[in-house]
């Protein structure tokens, strides 16, 4: 799990993250991603790069099966979190076929999109 400063939890964040974020396609999810230097001349919100997930019940009515995705994701981003550099919000929104997709593919996928972030490490 990531530690508590490294999560966004307010929808103020995620409507941030989404209005001024560039969106990034994948087979499996969406990702948006900002910068936090972006929005630093509006809001002091500190430099830690953060991570929020949105599964709605449009996704799966089962929350099951939405946690489960959930937990897949956090995983997968919790292992790859050391290639982002510092002072990114990123939020990721599943697609369907991730419900069939293996662990394995989720997170060669997470890999890969986090590599075209402009300054990752």
């Amino acid at each position: 799990m990531l530690a508590k400063n490294n999560r966004i939890r307010t929808r103020f964040e995620f409507d941030k993250v989404r209005k001024f974020g560039r969106q990034y396609k994948s087979r499996f999810f969406y990702m948006y991603a900002v910068r936090v230097q972006e929005l630093n001349g509006v809001w002091d919100i500190g430099e830690e790069t953060r991570v929020g997930f949105i599964v709605s019940n449009k996704f799966d009515k089962s929350a099951v099966v939405r946690n489960k995705v959930k937990r897949r994701f956090r995983e997968c981003l919790r292992a790859n979190f050391a290639q982002v550099s510092r002072g990114w919000w990123i939020v990721f929104h599943p697609r369907k076929l991730s419900l069939e997709a293996e662990y394995a593919e989720i997170c060669a996928d997470i890999a890969k999109v986090l590599q075209e972030l402009p300054v990752s490490r």
